[in-house]
C-alpha cells in the first residue's frame, strides 16, 4: 500500500483543488478549515454508536466503522465521479488526521488522484490558529492616533 502524504501548518492551502472535511456533519458545522467541502465518512449517529461499541469492544467497533465508512465513500465516489476531474489533488482531514481521512485517502489514490492529508487533522489546525492568534496579540499594537490628527 502506497504511502499517505502529509502536509504539516503553516501550508499554502491554495495548491489543493478541494480541501475536504471528512468528520461528521455536527462535528463541520461547529467549525472547519476555510473553503473546506464536507464529505463524512460517518454519519452523527454512526460515529456516536461506533465510539459507544469502541469503550466496550474496539475489534468490532473497527469492524462497524469500517462498513459504515465503505458504504459511506462509496456514495461519495459516485458524486465525486461527476464533480473532480482526473487532477484533482485534495486535501483531507479529519479530527486527529486518523482512521477516517487515512481510509478514504487511500481510496481517493487508488483511484488516481494525489489526496494527501492535514498532518494531526482538525486539532492540529485548532492548535495552529490558536499558536498562532497568541503570537500575533503578544506583538505590541501600533500606537492609535486621532483622525483628528
Amino acid at each position: 500500500m502506497q504511502e499517505i502524504e502529509t502536509i504539516t501548518l503553516p501550508y499554502p492551502l491554495e495548491e489543493f483543488s478541494s480541501i475536504v472535511d471528512m468528520r461528521t456533519p455536527l462535528e463541520f458545522a461547529e467549525d472547519h478549515l476555510p473553503g473546506a467541502i464536507n464529505l463524512p465518512v460517518l454519519s452523527n449517529e454512526q460515529r456516536v454508536e461506533v465510539g459507544t461499541l469502541y469503550k466496550q469492544d474496539p475489534f468490532a467497533a473497527r469492524i462497524l466503522g469500517a462498513r459504515y465508512l465503505s458504504i459511506n465513500v462509496a456514495d461519495h465516489l459516485i458524486t465525486l465521479e461527476k464533480t473532480w476531474d482526473r487532477k484533482e489533488q485534495p486535501l483531507l482531514y479529519c479530527w486527529r488526521g486518523g482512521l477516517r481521512s487515512r481510509s478514504f485517502a487511500h481510496i481517493l489514490r487508488s483511484v488516481g488522484w494525489r489526496a494527501r492529508l492535514v498532518d494531526g487533522g482538525y486539532k492540529s489546525y485548532r492548535k495552529f490558529v490558536l499558536n498562532d492568534l497568541k503570537a500575533q496579540l503578544a506583538e505590541p499594537l501600533p500606537p492609535f492616533t486621532s483622525s483628528a490628527d
